[in-house]
């Protein structure tokens, strides 16, 4: 009976310290250079990381951050994408990181009163994007968006879009579009009575070029209703937007 209670003794013992050297391993900086950039990509697993960590830090070993990601369960939690792992990181610090899916993201912005043109020249220019439409016209690239019309011109909403490396220029099209369609709704659902608008694709065309006219917030309501009044007339429009266009 004594016997055991010392096998048990020392058995707790040795797990104490086996654990606090482990917590001290895990919590000792790693990343002791500069910072890391690291790409996990889709379908990667934490024995892949402890690989790439092992060549690009001071890992000490890979099996600790192997067995420190099962105790964390980061293996579940997985998010492919760009990290950034600061100096100074710990095992523990990357973890938390790749657990919290803390990618590394980036900026498109789609400046107000673009013409679409401009709009696939930055994109063109944006790094860290796959540059899907390079070579598509204009027709096709609005086919993929699900435009009835034989351009995209004037559907995407100027904003600042997120992404990460490897999206697409058509997935950040999209988001634009998707915005765009959600704004128009929202716009023609409260828009006033008696317009001569049937449908707000039109709208939209009119507010293109208001916007084209002037970027002077007071001077648009002027501007709109000289449009709608040459309209309702039959009056030629004769605005600059529509000769610059």
């Amino acid at each position: 009976m004594k016997a055991r209670r010392i096998i048990l003794v020392v058995v707790l013992i040795s797990v104490v310290i086996f654990w606090l050297i482990f917590e001290y391993f895990i919590d000792l900086p790693i990343v002791t250079q500069n910072d890391v950039h690291y790409f996990l990509h889709s379908g990667a697993t934490t024995r892949d990381i402890a690989r790439d960590l092992n060549q690009l830090t001071d890992l000490f070993h890979p099996l600790v951050f192997r067995l420190a990601a099962r105790i964390h369960h980061v293996d579940e939690h997985l998010q492919a994408g760009e990290y950034i792992f600061p100096r100074g990181s710990s095992i523990h610090n990357i973890l938390t990181i790749l657990s919290q899916g803390k990618v590394v993201y980036y900026n498109f912005t789609l400046v107000d009163g673009w013409t679409f043109r401009q709009v696939m020249a930055s994109l063109n220019q944006s790094a860290n994007i796959q540059h899907l439409l390079t070579h598509l016209t204009e027709k096709q690239i609005a086919e993929k968006l699900n435009l009835s019309q034989q351009t995209p011109e004037g559907w995407l909403f100027p904003e600042t879009y997120r992404y990460i490396r490897g999206d697409s220029d058509l997935h950040l099209l999209k988001q634009a579009h998707a915005l765009m369609q959600e704004k128009l709704n929202i716009a023609w659902q409260t828009r006033a009575e008696g317009l001569w608008y049937r449908q707000p694709y039109q709208a939209l065309i009119v507010a293109s070029m208001i916007e084209k006219e002037s970027a002077v917030l007071s001077e648009k309501p002027l501007i709109a209703a000289v449009i709608l009044r040459r309209v309702k007339e039959w009056i030629p429009l004769q605005i600059d937007a529509t000769v610059i266009y």
